[in-house]
């Protein structure tokens, strides 16, 4: 009798694992509850920083501009590729008054230990929050200028920029100052 107990005992042992493995590997009644809670639950999408931050998106800006080569007072030449602004602008060129010099001569002092030579204002007709798609070379001649060979080397030039001055990065070559804004 026992062999018949141990025979059973078996046959209910392999029934009750293939139950199980029939419930788990087939069935799998949780894949159906799950999909059914993502479908009803799906996640929001993750906001981007930006969007967290609550700052708006910018539209790319995209040039449409012609080459441009201009000089728009003696020494100072102005140059940009096709579509390096955003479109054709007429850029100008005048001399700072006596006190946006000192205003400027003040905020120089601050930024660096350098003096200033040379002073005007670059006005592109640009809107404070407008930016361009690509970038101008400024040049200037400093034999015009009539800044001195020895100087030459010492030479940068820096921009406004709001209530800051920023130094642009400079070379000086066969006497010629130049710069990419």
């Amino acid at each position: 009798m026992r062999n018949k107990t141990t025979i059973i005992t078996i046959i209910l042992d392999a029934a009750i694992i293939l139950a199980v493995a029939l419930f788990m590997f087939v069935i799998r009644p949780w894949d159906k509850a799950d999909k059914k809670n993502q479908a009803d639950y799906a996640p929001a999408p993750e906001l981007t920083i930006a969007e967290q931050e609550g700052i708006e998106p910018v539209e790319p800006v995209v040039g449409y501009s012609k080459p441009m080569d201009v000089e728009p007072v003696d020494g100072i030449r102005i140059t940009a590729a096709e579509n390096a602004l955003d479109k054709d602008r007429e850029f100008k060129i005048t001399p700072v008054s006596d006190q946006d010099w000192k205003m400027l001569e003040n905020k120089m002092a601050d930024a660096s230990d350098e003096q200033m030579l040379f002073c005007f204002d670059l006005d592109a007709g640009m809107e404070p929050d407008e930016h361009l798609p690509g970038e101008f070379t400024l040049t200037l001649n400093l034999e015009k200028m009539g800044i001195p060979p020895i100087l030459h080397k010492h030479l940068t030039v820096w921009r406004q920029a709001g209530d800051h001055m920023d130094k642009d990065t400079t070379w000086v070559e066969n006497g010629n100052m130049t710069s990419r804004s």
